[in-house]
């Protein structure tokens, strides 16, 4: 009985038999929504085809597949925009765009927003702190690049901490606390009330950009700064218009424990 041998050339499927003297060649090529079938009597040894072999590799926001089976790497690329994914296809090698094996972001459509030079809105908390702030509202629903500039400052000679949350409750809540002595602000998951049930986030989601922490020692006042993203993975989002749960919390003293 007759065998059947596929391989793959470029975006075509090839199909032989040896029921014939010289092998019979079926080819499947998809163009457009069509799919075109051709004969040959080549014979499949003449076409010195390779073993065909796939590779998959992230080329800036483009996820590109290739075979080997054509002289110039046939290219499936799938770029994602907005809400809607789109195929093309050409042969064509593969290109990072910007010169890495990494994914990047496109400034031109999704630029980081800056902050203005005075932040004009403000909540007095309580007697001991207020914060200022401005929310600086998306390029784009796909951008997604809003930004929440924030300066905490509190009547307290200790750490500070801002935290978002779904309901008002401290347990559960994404903390930014910030450390005088470390210098540092960073996110903080606050899985209970007791300091050993609160932890730094990963490196990965440390996005807070133009953080600083200050004592002013004669006044008696510390004061914090950052700039969060207002939608974030798996955090709890700010929103640009709506209410938004903001807590915060001061300690006596700068190394993180109980608040006051």
């Amino acid at each position: 009985s007759p065998s059947m041998n596929s391989t793959l050339v470029g975006n075509e499927t090839v199909t032989s038999t040896n029921s014939t003297s010289t092998d019979s060649i079926i080819i499947d090529s998809e163009v457009g929504n069509e799919t075109n079938v051709t004969y040959d009597d080549t014979p499949l040894s003449d076409l010195n085809i390779p073993e065909p072999f796939y590779n998959t590799s992230l080329a800036g926001n483009e996820t590109t597949m290739t075979t080997n089976s054509t002289p110039a790497d046939f290219v499936i690329d799938t770029v994602v925009v907005g809400n809607e994914t789109f195929v093309s296809y050409g042969d064509m090698p593969i290109i990072d765009e910007n010169g890495t094996d990494s994914g990047f972001v496109d400034d031109a459509l999704y630029p980081d927003l800056l902050c203005p030079v005075t932040l004009t809105r403000s909540i007095k908390i309580d007697e001991f702190a207020s914060l200022f702030y401005e929310v600086v509202p998306s390029s784009s629903f796909e951008a997604r690049n809003g930004i929440f500039c924030a300066r905490l400052q509190v009547k307290s000679l200790g750490w500070i901490g801002f935290a978002l949350s779904r309901d008002g409750s401290m347990v559960g809540s994404d903390a930014i606390i910030a450390l005088p002595d470390d210098g540092t602000v960073l996110k903080y998951s606050l899985l209970g009330k007791s300091p050993d049930l609160i932890s730094k986030v990963d490196d990965e989601h440390q996005t807070l950009r133009g953080t600083s922490v200050t004592q002013d020692l004669e006044l008696g006042v510390t004061t914090m700064a950052f700039v969060k993203h207002l939608d974030e993975f798996e955090e709890i989002p700010i929103l640009e218009k709506g209410a938004n749960h903001f807590l915060y919390a001061r300690g006596g003293i700068n190394v993180l424990g109980y608040h006051l």
